[in-house]
């Protein structure tokens, strides 16, 4: 209604004054005789709202629309309700549209609305925008009813008597945003004729601006409000941003003469810490509130005060805040503020840039930062001088987020405001000589970001060449750089070219199974890009061939390239793919479809006005191209509805709903449906709903005249799902076992809710209040009963089994059953019947719980429906909520649990969202019952932690939070009744149950942590604390460990999230400030619990300090110390525990004397040297904040200094503080001054704490240990001297500089070659960069260590193995480097023995079964022989037994290629960018995986002839035993679990494989003949079985055995030897005529299947 207002206005205006006087009056006549009020008011005011020539007539008839208005909040407020109906604003808008004509024409009616408006106010539940719109409007209504000095009195009058806080907020808000400036200054009394001006009243001067005014008389409560934490923090920030507004105003009226107390310093930074301190508030939207109110202040202040006093006190401000670390969000916020007062070039300091540049190393201070760095590039010179360099060495930093941040957000701005940028950054690339990888991407990103901009319309030859390098680069980063310069235009209409196209087509088929998700995500965004302009382009030039065909072949062109990208696609999508290829293709194909298939000038197409492709499809369609609707897709899309993977399974359902298959198909999928739904595993049933929702989508989108066969049976699902399930479940009774060994039970209750109640289901609420009655029924059935089975009383009431109970229950299952499962085939440590009951149990379980969430969270309401109504009653919604409270009170399965928590949470929303007070009121029900079962009911485990309890109580409290700002009154008696019951004491004697107090404990722990709830937690946040750090005394330890579970559940709500892993960053820590403001009275409870703590002679410590210090020790002092002197009292309450006997709390506690104390270093140390005997606590505890001191700021330590350390280390016996005192002296590179201590007694010595720590740090530090003092040590009988020499040797590379290291190294391995710290540590060092670098160019060294190592028997373990290999394959290298290796490795030589026996070890730890350890170790022996197999000439060259090895490193490579770990097959693929590359590849340094087996693949076929036969590639493909004509059926695997050993490698592709082997055979006999064996007969055989076997199974059939993993392989496998057979250049022996004939034959008939042509595309 409202879009059809808008607009009225220039209509009715072209009529008459009388004509549209007439038509109004009659148009609001016929709207005022409505006759239902919401409606009539509803309609009245979106006409005020919008048309101001009919907003005057209603005012006109303010009498009708008070009356109507009056009897409406006269009905509501009657009513009293908790909740106020949200139309109730409508009314409200309309009396504060008419507020000057009601309070003129009925000033009693104008009375009655301020009571009225105040009660609508002050009711519960009311919204945030109802809230402000009644607080507006009452300020209206005032400003009119009273003269401006009645006004201030009531006003305060109303605050006074509203103490509500939504009340407060919601009137000072009416009063700042709407109020005129008469009304908040005091005037001079004026005249009659004055009083009635009301224009010459608002420019006359004030009396003065002097306090007392209601500006400065509000500030105080203002500043109180933002300062409490609240629901309403947002708003009250919002409130104090009006205040500044409305300050501002008034001070331009009066300039500089306005009074000297108006706005003065003290104020000024008062509002301006209260900013400080909530810049990084955890409140979303404050901090932004904060800068505009900073601003605002700053701007009044301008206008106010002299230019010079407001540029002094702007200079004071600006240099605090550059005394603020850069760690910190706030700084960014205030230099955004100051610098636009202060000016660029007065802002900045030496250093400034880099400064600024420490914002990129989070996340959490990145944005801060970029706001702070778009002020300084409007000058490009200051940029060129202060941040170009910072720039360029922060896009090449090693530091992949500081590069991903300067890549993200500094760069894109930099060029698009800076003109010289591009060009200033590329003359320094050119002179970068580190990290090619880095400056490729960053040309890369220069170039597609002058692409984005405009700047740059076409690509020259040289800059392809850099994007034809980044395309098949090892990094993704760099990939995906390069794929974006393609797709990226500022002209959405300019169509790609042939190579981009070409380009674009090798990029997406090398990458299609990248698992990075961030260079999928950039990959699809770029992708959508260039469909938007294959789209647009086409479209407009499909339009022109109606005016002259010249552009026909630029169309053909792009249908051409569009066809080969949708059956690229579609041939990722068949059987054996990997999840990466499927939800890439997936995804991409979405993109395609979006724009081409089912384009739609909407969402972001909305642009595309002139870029419907419908024309452009019909000429594709033509030319037989891009035709989308094949069954063959079909087929391909249905084999992925049943992915494990969820989102490639909705991905491909929301496409498939694009086709309308046949009938026959139809009953192919509903057969195959209901099977799957009878599976126990979640994937397979989710896949059945899937597709029932799919039979009831192409149903229903059939005419009535075009039914067919089956739809009845299809349009009835529901039904025929809830009696089958009904039917099921009365079987279950007397046979659990033998019911779920057939049908598992879940799979039809979930499909029942998916086709039932999901939104895209075309059968959604079909169920009447009689077939909702029996759903209730068996639901409510099926869940006492699996409860009771897991409980073992099935006969009894619930109750809370423990998890022995269960298990006993479980076997009494089985042992009743008559059809026990057979228990073999696993080692699993539960028999197979076991986890079958067990799963069945719980996920029937779950499944219940999700059926009644969102039957209620999605089903219409009513308190009394209709019989045939689908909407649930008041009985039904209790039914629903009693079955997931049952289920969180009584179960202990983690999946069930986490399953109802979110069935509650959608059930608890959707109850709030209602506003219908009988449904609410179902939540106060149920919480009540919650707590007082727990009051009562106290015989659940310990090891339970509450179970469900917090989840379900959590879930309530959140939805009703969701409200608005005027909510929390059910959180509010949540937490004050858990906070009694955590306040109870328990019994000593029951730990091993949890009690009431652990539970609220546990509960609360759950509030605090839920982001719903978070804003509103803060005015409880103190009682809570208070609540927790009492528990700690508690003497049950179950409330102690919950009380600690909730402190760290609350230290993040207190100090916010850390934003770096690492503990001691400076970016976890939190201004001591920002705490007080935000919390004021914590800080205070927290010294108070440590003072009472440490004053308790009678414990060694309380329970409460080591939380407490954790907490305090992530504070850091302010630039200035606060008014109250807070930090010394810190200090003070701390600065005992440093003598505690806890070494953890020492360690707190010295953080935060060191942080907070003003005490000089000197004096510290000397209150450590007057420490006498016996204090050794005290004494450590000092020297670590000696330590913390020293390790924050560069100290240079004066000779006493240095002389009083040693004589604390010389005269203690403590290792402890030995160790403490070498830390200091370290952190002030004075290390190398202290000496150790004469070990006489070391074996005695090594028990005592930090003893060896002690002798570590004297090894690390620099020049400790001469060349003799090793090689002693390294002789030495003492293997503790060895193992210290050593670990020194490797932190020192220096000291590898020993004459004779390594037959020192190889003496050492034979004698203790059973020692395995010295072996381990020995190898290492052989391993180091340095010995490698001499290793390698030293062939004798080679020699000796690898004698050396065959003399030697090294004690076990995979860890030496591993280092050994690695070692060995080093050696080998470079002996097979030197020029003379043909003799080290001939046919008798015992190297090539070693050189196999290595290999083998490699190709052995290659296997996915090992440890990822393991596989990276294989990959570095890899890494490590590449130089040999680069440089040598292995055809011809190297003996069968040698290519024997060679061909082990290949097969090894091979499979690392395909590991799943990301970082295994990067360590491969490096390895295939360093041996010899094929001529058929790209030569760059660096190539991509995909490239990478190709490149091995080639290598091994032209290189290897005489061992081809034991090349994986050979083996995998010539096999023919591999090719099966038994095709499986892809349902045996239904009913089964998942078994031991299933998925070890994810990521292998076995079929897509034996396409790349293929590719690379056929690219390869085009340059050398390969000759390899093959019975082509045994070929034709196969392939005759197969074929048959095929056609019998029907070519209609949507789910083929050939679409079974076996059965897709083996046709892939005969495809590929069919055609192997026929090209040049690969057998042996070639093909006779006959069997060519034979061959073809089998070729034409096997290509028929349309899945084998687009696999091969």
């Amino acid at each position: 209604f409202s879009s059809q207002v808008r607009g009225t206005d220039k209509l009715l205006n072209k009529a008459s004054i009388e004509d549209r006087r007439g038509l109004i009056e009659e148009y609001l006549r016929r709207i005022f005789s409505l006759e239902d009020v919401d409606i009539k008011v509803k309609m009245i005011c979106s006409l005020g709202e919008n048309s101001v020539v009919i907003r005057d007539s209603i005012v006109q008839n303010y009498a009708d629309i008070s009356s109507i208005c009056m009897n409406l909040l006269s009905r509501i407020i009657e009513e009293k309700t908790h909740i106020v109906p949200e139309d109730t604003k409508y009314c409200i808008k309309l009396i504060g549209m008419c507020h000057a004509a009601i309070t003129k024409g009925n000033p009693e009616s104008a009375e009655a609305f301020v009571h009225f408006i105040l009660e609508v106010m002050n009711t519960g539940g009311t919204s945030s925008e109802l809230g402000l719109i009644s607080g507006n409007t009452l300020v209206l209504l005032l400003m009119d009813l009273c003269t401006r000095d009645e006004f201030s009195k009531r006003f305060d009058d109303i605050l006074h008597q509203n103490s509500k806080e939504f009340t407060r907020t919601c009137l000072l808000t009416g009063l700042f945003s709407i109020g005129k400036i008469r009304f908040l200054l005091p005037y001079h009394h004026q005249s009659d004729e004055d009083q009635n001006d009301l224009i010459s009243q608002e420019l006359q001067e004030p009396d003065s601006l002097a306090p007392g005014n209601l500006f400065s008389k509000y500030l105080g409560k203002l500043l109180n409000m933002c300062s409490t934490a609240s629901s309403l923090t947002y708003q009250n920030f919002s409130l104090l941003k009006l205040w500044t507004i409305k300050l501002k105003e008034a001070a331009q009226i009066q300039g500089k003469n306005v009074h000297s107390g108006f706005l003065d310093e003290t104020l000024v930074h008062s509002v301006l810490d209260l900013c400080q301190g909530n810049f990084e508030t955890q409140c979303k939207g404050v901090p932004d509130v904060c800068r505009d109110i900073a601003r605002t202040l700053l701007l009044a202040a301008r206008t106010v005060w002299s230019e010079s006093s407001f540029s002094s006190f702007v200079r004071v401000l600006l240099k605090t805040t550059l005394k603020r670390k850069w760690s910190h969000k706030s700084k960014y916020f205030q230099l955004v503020l100051l610098v636009p007062f202060a000016g660029l070039h007065d802002s900045l300091e030496p250093g400034f840039g880099r400064g600024l540049a420490t914002s990129l190393h989070s996340n959490h201070t990145t944005h801060a930062g970029v706001e702070v760095y778009k002020l300084y590039l409007v000058d490009s010179i200051i940029w060129e001088r202060e941040f170009a360099q910072v720039l360029l060495e922060n896009l090449l930093s090693d530091n992949l987020l500081i590069r991903q941040n300067a890549r993200d957000h500094w760069l894109p701005l930099t060029l698009r405001n800076v003109d010289v940028s591009a060009d200033v950054l590329c003359k320094l690339l050119e002179d970068q000589q580190n990290s090619p990888e880095l400056v490729l991407q960053t040309q890369l990103d220069i170039l597609r970001i002058s692409r984005r901009n405009g700047s740059l319309s076409s690509l020259s030859e040289q800059q392809y060449k850099v994007i034809e390098s980044g395309l098949i680069h090892s990094s993704t980063d760099v990939r995906s750089a390069a794929f974006s310069v393609l797709c990226e235009n500022k002209k959405r209409g300019a169509s790609p070219n042939q190579r981009d196209m070409q380009l674009v087509l090798d990029f997406l088929q090398n990458n299609i199974t990248e698992d990075c998700p961030r260079f999928r995500q950039s990959a699809l965004s770029q992708f959508s890009l260039l469909m938007i302009r294959c789209r647009d382009s086409s479209a407009q030039m499909t339009r022109m061939l109606d005016k002259s065909k010249a552009g026909e072949e630029s169309v053909q062109l792009i249908a051409d390239f569009l066809n080969q990208v949708l059956t690229n696609l579609m041939g990722n999508l068949l059987p054996g793919g990997n999840y990466q290829r499927k939800i890439f293709s997936l995804n991409l194909l979405d993109i395609f479809v979006n724009n081409f298939i089912c384009f739609s000038a909407a969402g972001a197409n909305k642009c595309s006005g002139n870029g419907n492709p419908e024309q452009f499809l019909q000429f594709a369609h033509s030319r037989g191209l891009l035709i989308f609707h094949k069954f063959e897709y079909i087929q391909i899309l249905l084999l992925n509805i049943e992915d494990k993977m969820g989102d490639v399974r909705d991905i491909s359902g929301k496409i498939l709903k694009l086709f309308k298959p046949e009938p026959s198909c139809l009953h192919h999928v509903y057969t195959r449906a209901l099977r799957l739904i009878e599976s126990p595993k979640d994937r397979l049933c989710e896949s059945g709903c899937t597709l029932l929702k799919l039979i009831c989508h192409w149903t229903s989108q059939r005419s009535a005249a075009a039914n067919e066969e089956g739809d009845e049976l299809y349009s009835r699902i529901c039904d025929t799902l809830l009696e089958k399930y009904m039917d099921m479940y009365n079987q279950c009774v007397q046979d659990f076992l033998a019911v779920i060994k057939q049908d598992h039970l879940h799979g039809t209750i979930s499909a029942l809710r998916g086709v039932l109640l999901d939104e895209d289901s075309a059968q959604k609420y079909v169920f009447n209040q009689e077939k909702l009655e029996k759903l209730m029924t068996v639901m409510e059935n099926s869940t006492n009963t699996m409860l009771g089975i897991l409980s073992g009383r099935m006969e009894e009431e619930v109750y809370n089994p423990s998890f022995e109970e269960s298990a006993n229950a479980i076997s009494k299952i089985i042992q009743n059953s008559d059809q026990e499962l057979e228990d073999g085939g696993d080692d699993s440590s539960l028999p197979e019947s076991h986890q079958l009951v067990l799963s069945a149990v719980w996920h029937n379980i779950k499944s219940c719980a999700q059926l009644a969430g969102q039957l209620v969270g999605t089903s219409p309401l009513e308190v009394q429906p209709l019989p045939d109504s689908a909407a649930l009653s008041i009985n039904t919604v209790k039914r629903c909520g009693n079955v997931l409270v049952k289920i969180l009170t009584y179960c202990r399965h983690k999946g069930a649990l986490e399953g109802t928590v979110q069935a509650c949470s959608e059930f608890a929303s959707r109850l709030v969202s209602c506003r219908i007070k009988e449904y609410m009121d179902i939540l106060t029900d149920i919480l009540q019952g919650v707590f007082d079962h727990i009051r009562t009911s106290g015989d659940s485990s310990v090891t339970r932690r509450s179970a469900g309890l917090p989840g379900l109580v959590q879930t309530l409290v959140a939805a009703e939070s969701n409200l608005g700002g005027n909510s929390g009154t059910l959180l509010k008696e949540t937490v004050n009744q858990l906070v009694s019951m955590a306040e109870s004491c328990g019994d000593l004697e029951a730990e091993v149950k949890d009690s009431s107090a652990g539970h609220a404990l546990h509960i609360l722990r759950g509030i605090v942590q839920d982001a719903a709830v978070s804003r509103h937690i803060g005015p409880y946040i103190h009682t809570v604390v208070q609540t927790c750090l009492r528990s700690f005394e508690s003497v049950n330890w179950s409330e102690r460990n919950a009380a600690l579970q909730l402190f760290g559940a609350l230290a993040p709500r207190i100090l916010g999230q850390k934003k770096l892993r690492t503990e001691s960053s400076g970016q976890n820590k939190v201004s001591l400030l920002e705490v007080t403001v935000r919390h004021p009275r914590l800080i205070d409870l927290l010294l108070k619990n440590l003072h009472e703590s440490g004053s308790d002679s009678n414990k060694l410590l309380s329970a409460s300090v080591v939380p407490i210090l954790t907490l305090v020790s992530r504070l850091e002092r302010g630039v200035k110390s606060s008014e109250d002197n807070l930090e010394q009292r810190i200090v003070t309450s701390v600065t005992g525990f440093l003598a505690s006997p806890v070494i953890q709390v020492r360690h707190l506690a010295a953080r935060i004397v060191a942080e907070f104390s003003t005490e000089q270093f000197t004096r510290i140390l000397e209150s450590a040297v007057e420490l006498g005997n016996g204090q050794t606590n005290k004494l450590h505890g000092i020297l670590l904040v000696l330590r913390e001191r020293s390790s924050r700021a560069s100290l240079g330590l004066s000779e006493d200094e240095m002389t009083s350390l040693m004589n604390i280390y010389s005269s203690t016996g403590c290792y402890v503080i030995k160790v403490t005192v070498q830390q200091i002296l370290h952190n002030v590179d004075a290390l190398s001054s202290l000496k150790p201590d004469d070990d006489d007694d070391a074996k005695a010595l090594r028990f005592q704490p930090a003893y060896f720590q002690h002798l570590e740090l004297f090894t690390q530090s620099t020049g400790s240990m001469s060349v003799e003092a090793l090689v002693q040590a390294l002789q030495s009988d003492d293997n503790g001297k060895v193992i210290r020499a050593l670990d020194y040797m490797l932190s020192q590379q220096t000291a590898l500089q020993i004459p004779g290291l390594v037959d020192l190294i190889s003496g050492l391995l034979t004698s203790l070659s059973q020692q395995h710290q010295v072996v381990v540590r020995l190898l290492d060092l052989l391993n180091s960069v340095h010995l490698e670098q001499q290793i390698n160019s030293d062939s004798e060294m080679s020699l000796d260590i690898l004698e050396t190592l065959k003399e030697s028997t090294f004690s076990s373990g995979l860890s030496v193995e591993l280092k050994l290999t690695l070692l060995k394959s080093r050696c080998l290298n470079t002996l097979l480097l030197q020029d003379d290796w043909a003799w080290f490795f001939g046919d008798t030589s015992e190297y090539v023995s070693y050189f196999v026996e290595t290999t083998e070890k490699i190709l052995d730890f290659s296997n996915p079964r090992h440890t990822e350890d393991c596989r990276l170790t294989a990959a570095s022996c890899l890494i490590a022989l590449a130089p040999c197999l680069k440089k040598r000439k292995i055809r011809g060259s190297m003996t069968p037994i040698l290519q024997y090895g060679i061909i082990n490193l290949f097969n090894s490579a091979l499979i690392l290629l395909q590991d799943e770990d990301v970082d295994v097959r990067n360590a491969a693929a490096k390895f295939t960018s360093k041996i010899k590359r094929s001529e058929l590849l790209p030569q760059e340094d660096a190539i991509s995986t995909q490239l990478g087996v190709e490149n091995v693949i080639q290598a091994g076929l032209v290189e290897l002839t005489d061992v081809l036969e034991m090349f994986t590639p050979v083996q995998t493909l010539l096999n023919t035993a591999l090719i099966r004509q038994d095709l499986e059926d892809n349902s045996t695997k239904i009913q089964t679990l998942f078994k031991r050993g299933d998925g070890v490698n994810v990521y292998e592709e076995p079929v897509y494989m034996i396409k790349t082997y293929y590719k690379c055979l056929r690219a390869c006999s085009n340059v050398q003949n390969l000759e390899l064996r093959l019975s082509v007969t045994d070929v034709l055989a196969k392939s005759d079985q197969l074929i048959d076997a095929i056609e019998k199974n029907g070519r209609e059939n949507p789910y083929p055995k050939m679409f079974t993993l076996t059965g897709f392989d083996s046709t892939i496998r005969l495809v590929c030897l069919l055609q192997i057979s026929l090209l040049p250049g690969i057998l042996k022996t070639p093909v006779s005529q006959d069997e060519k004939q034979s061959i073809e034959d089998a070729l034409q008939k096997l290509k028929k299947i349309p899945a084998v042509p687009c696999f091969f595309q």
